[in-house]
């Protein structure tokens, strides 16, 4: 097979074209909402289903302690890098399963718990992939009537398993005084669908560290 060389200066091309898109948007550039996100201590994300506005899963993230905490239905699970151990309870009986981690693991979840993935989908904007948009909604319509909160939209294509591309975007609700967002929904479109499809919904709180540890106590961590 024949292979064309690529010539270097149309790959670096290639590369500040998508660093444009991504980064020079009309209003507030994205890298400036991760570095709000890294900059925060506790975060607490509660995630819906948009279609019956039903809680799906719960996360609770604490820097300070090194605490990753999961609520989904009546399962929890809590990972402490401080202690290297992970922790699950039975919804049915109550008891608490205790397991260390592995090496592999800890250095994962130092990255989730220090990172942006469980806000943003992407742990660091070299992640987003190749042809994602980034923009700022103006339309009346969608915007948020609060005058502190400022609407964006990442989209970046996806290939299915079927071989088909789809659309997904996020459309982040970010107030403009901490470039901290507050709400973020997550939309898909494929071929057929006309507009994007809202699946889920995400709200988000910044909590002090009482809070979080308030929130293990009460599941018995």
């Amino acid at each position: 097979m024949l292979k064309v060389a690529i010539p270097v200066a149309a790959v670096l091309m290639l590369g500040i074209g998508l660093f444009y898109d991504i980064h020079t948007a009309k209003g507030l550039p994205i890298t400036k909402i991760y570095s709000a996100v890294e900059m925060v201590k506790n975060i607490h994300l509660s995630s819906f289903d948009a279609d019956n506005q039903r809680l799906i899963q719960e996360i609770w993230i604490s820097r300070n302690y090194g605490l990753h905490i999961i609520k989904t239905g009546n399962k929890c699970v809590l990972r402490d890098i401080t202690t290297g151990i992970r922790k699950t309870r039975n919804p049915q009986t109550g008891e608490i399963d205790q397991t260390s981690l592995s090496s592999e693991a800890l250095t994962s979840i130092a990255a989730l718990i220090n990172g942006s993935a469980d806000i943003m989908t992407f742990a660091k904007p070299s992640d987003i992939p190749g042809g994602s948009k980034w923009s700022e909604i103006t339309d009346s319509s969608l915007v948020s009537k609060n005058s502190n909160i400022k609407v964006y939209e990442l989209s970046w294509p996806q290939v299915a398993s079927n071989g088909s591309t789809i659309t997904r975007s996020r459309r982040i609700f970010v107030d403009v005084s901490t470039n901290l967002p507050q709400k973020i929904q997550h939309f898909k479109q494929d071929a057929f669908d006309p507009e994007p499809v809202l699946e889920t919904f995400t709200i988000i709180e910044y909590p002090a560290d009482e809070e979080i540890l308030a929130r293990a106590e009460a599941m018995s961590f």
